[in-house]
């Protein structure tokens, strides 16, 4: 249907809750400015109905779906383009629950309206806190996003308790225009800013983060094996970069980092 409509850079409204054979097939084919697409069904396991249906589109983009549908990402454009955020449509209420006062967190201040801030994937190792007052805490998931505002504040932490690996990570969405500040090890281990990172940890965390303006601190001075590997891969709003004091290397820590 818009099969190289290059020009094409949000895709219409795809409401169908349920797709037959062929349907979507080659849909967006070669589109290579499309980097927004709402697809709501619940239902899309038929013969080739989204097959290379995203093949060829904008490297990093958001796909909205249904919180009641799950959707792979892959190279070939028969899913989800592999480096694009995945969010949940409509986006997180913001209900925190939990208290707590943790060592460290990270500051993401929004200096745009119509921003928005959350996680696209979530490694299974990974806990993840966000609240808007430091003490008031709400568990983030994969696919949780909210909307933000110009002069919002959130306040992120975490634990990693395990190495992750290249397909159990943890990715944020961050579109509009959102700065971040503090100790970005405050997300791995929110009680001890100098505990030893683990393999993989920022793996891919802020990648295809457009709208990130500045990067959280990087303190550590011993790296684990791609720990920073494609962090910030693709965040072309990134106009300064974290100090790197690290003096112990690691296979692969600062691969494709800022690339």
């Amino acid at each position: 249907m818009f099969n190289e409509c290059t020009s094409l850079e949000e895709a219409p409204e795809l409401l169908a809750s349920t797709l037959v054979s062929s349907c979507y097939y080659r849909m967006f084919y070669n589109c290579s400015s499309l980097k927004k697409v709402k697809c709501l069904a619940t239902s899309h396991n038929a013969s080739n109905c989204t097959k290379e249906w995203l093949y060829g589109t904008a490297p990093f983009g958001t796909f909205l779906k249904s919180p009641d549908s799950y959707w792979a990402t892959d190279y070939t454009g028969s899913n989800v383009p592999s480096y694009w955020s995945i969010i949940n449509y409509p986006s997180t209420e913001f209900n925190p629950t939990i208290e707590f006062t943790p060592y460290g967190y990270v500051t993401f201040t929004v200096n745009q309206d119509n921003s928005k801030i959350g996680i696209s994937k979530k490694s299974t190792n990974h806990t993840i806190y966000f609240s808007k007052n430091g003490t008031l805490w709400q568990s983030m998931n994969a696919y949780d996003v909210f909307d933000a505002n110009n002069g919002d504040v959130f306040y992120v932490c975490g634990n990693l308790t395990a190495n992750n690996n290249s397909s159990n990570y943890t990715q944020f969405h961050i579109s509009g225009s959102v700065s971040a500040s503090g100790n970005c090890n405050a997300i791995w281990n929110k009680d001890n800013l100098n505990a030893e990172l683990l393999g993989y940890c920022g793996y891919n965390m802020f990648c295809g983060c457009q709208g990130l303006t500045t990067a959280p601190s990087l303190s550590a001075t011993t790296l684990a094996n791609y720990c920073y590997y494609q962090m910030f891969y693709g965040c072309t709003s990134l106009t300064t970069v974290p100090e790197l004091p690290a003096t112990t290397l690691a296979d692969y820590c600062y691969s494709y980092m800022f690339a």
